[in-house]
């Protein structure tokens, strides 16, 4: 378990590199672009809409599976606080595993649509480029999401079952705690 923990935490962190890479990308784009624009050049950078949006999907998707990984995502818990930890903890498990169930059924989904885009051989508008390895990789970073998804489901549900719990709720901790109760 810690393997497969290992490799997919792996995984998160260079989405989290394309992630960030993209971002830097878009901002170098808009910028020239807007410099381009101005009356001395009076031109600008063809296609820089349709690239900017193609980077989006990078920059959206590759950073799904990381800010899991982080524990990052919005979670409203005015109602599970209020729960004894044992609960809380199993109610957590039940939403992750909906989550993973659904991320994985869009995994499939855009991997279907990545298929007939293929097929059909879509292309963007102006630059003509390709849209079909686009859905691929946003296949790959829903699918590195939902195993995110899952190791977090499989953590709670260890802690729903073990009998320590640890007191503490910060991620790193309860991160150690798991990795002990794994080793018993």
């Amino acid at each position: 378990m810690k393997i497969v923990r290992k490799i997919i935490n792996t995984i998160c962190d260079i989405f989290r590199w394309f992630s960030m890479i993209a971002v830097a990308i878009v901002v170098l784009i808009m910028l020239l672009d807007t410099i381009l624009r101005l009356p001395i050049f009076n031109s600008s950078i063809l296609g820089s809409y349709e690239i900017v949006e193609f980077l989006m999907l990078f920059i959206t998707s590759f950073a799904l599976a990381y800010c899991e990984k982080e524990g990052e995502h919005v979670a409203i818990t005015i109602l599970t606080e209020t729960f004894p930890q044992k609960l809380r903890y199993a109610v957590k498990s039940i939403g992750l595993l909906a989550g993973t169930a659904l991320m994985g059924i869009s995994v499939y989904a855009i991997f279907m649509q990545a298929q007939r885009m293929f097929t059909v051989n879509n292309t963007s508008a102006t630059l003509h480029i390709p849209l079909y390895p686009f859905y691929y990789f946003l296949s790959a970073a829903v699918g590195v999401f939902a195993l995110a998804l899952l190791l977090h489901v499989i953590d709670n549900l260890i802690l729903v079952f073990s009998k320590n719990l640890p007191q503490d709720q910060d991620m790193d901790k309860l991160a150690q705690e798991i990795n002990l109760i794994m080793d018993q």
